[in-house]
């Protein structure tokens, strides 16, 4: 991790994906802006996120992620 790395996938990037795209993320979970990859789910435009990483583990349970659509 760097400052550079830190929240690379964020909205302007994941956004630049084709529309339905999946989002697979086993790199780092600071890699991921998880606020910008709840709103394209919301939006339709990132059809699912397969994550195995998250900013903190194990993922806390009031995370949004867990009510999430399209969140595996």
């Amino acid at each position: 991790m760097t400052a550079q790395t830190t929240n690379i996938l964020n909205y302007n990037n994941l956004s630049q994906l084709p529309q339905g795209a999946a989002v697979i993320n086993v790199a780092r979970g600071e890699h991921l802006d998880d606020d910008a990859l709840i709103t394209l789910l919301n939006s339709g435009h990132i059809d699912t996120a397969y994550l195995d990483v998250f900013k903190q583990e194990p993922l806390p349970k009031e995370h949004k992620f867990w009510q999430q659509k399209g969140f595996l």
